[in-house]
């Protein structure tokens, strides 16, 4: 878990000083070939930025409905 860690930052900081010209989470770990093809690729690139979208409105609408309702956070006990 921690070499993980160390590798991702590492990886971090070469990007981040532009010591690298891979886009940013581009870690180059493709075992089907799914990135072969360059128009799919552009359209699974988009496909993951929509998800990763959707997934923040929802994670902010349970927020949103813990702190409405008073219920507490989704899965937590209140306090």
């Amino acid at each position: 878990e921690i070499v993980m860690e160390v590798i991702g930052l590492m990886a971090t900081m070469q990007m981040m000083t532009g010591q690298s010209d891979r886009k940013p989470g581009e870690f180059a770990f493709d075992p089907l070939g799914f990135g072969k093809d360059p128009m799919k690729y552009a359209k699974y690139e988009v496909n993951e930025i929509k998800n990763g979208r959707l997934a923040m409105i929802a994670f902010s609408g349970m927020v949103t409905q813990s702190a409405l309702s008073g219920h507490g956070f989704p899965y937590l006990p209140s306090f």
